[in-house]
């Protein structure tokens, strides 16, 4: 019985230390928040701006922060001209990342080639699709032909 009793009072000791413990990282999370964010600091926020712990949006930095966790609970609803923006930005990197890699990685296409008809214009073709340079180009020329 009385090992029984030091292992509760161990547990016991444990568990306040942890709970102190929590407690003390709390307190210093909070402490080391950035302006608008966490819950506001004074009582009466009515009309504060976000940056000072209100509710109210005033062109500062405090509104993308407030716009990108309004963006993270996914509520368009809610959304006001801030989390519209934030969306805008990030669509436009998106399609310019998009555009750019096809437009410098995308294969040189020719619309107005003919068609090669023979094994002698079929292997130019090839040959002067694989070729870099002008070099390249004219050994393909001498290789196989200049035309037909």
């Amino acid at each position: 019985m009385a090992q029984d009793n030091g292992k509760e009072g161990s547990s016991d000791f444990l568990a306040s230390f942890a709970a102190r413990r929590a407690a003390e990282k709390e307190a210093e999370r909070m402490a080391n928040r950035k302006p608008g964010q966490g819950p506001a600091k004074k009582a009466d926020i009515e009309g504060l701006p976000i940056r000072l712990g209100g509710t109210t949006r005033d062109g500062s930095l405090g509104n993308v922060r407030a716009g990108w966790e309004q963006l993270k609970i996914l509520s368009p609803s809610e959304w006001q001209s801030e989390e519209i923006g934030l969306i805008g930005i990030l669509l436009l990197t998106v399609v310019t990342f998009a555009w750019g890699y096809n437009y410098v990685f995308a294969p040189d296409v020719v619309p107005d080639a003919p068609i090669p008809t023979t094994q002698k214009e079929r292997d130019l073709y090839l040959c002067l699709a694989d070729a870099f340079g002008g070099s390249e180009k004219l050994a393909c020329n001498i290789k196989y032909g200049f035309g037909k």
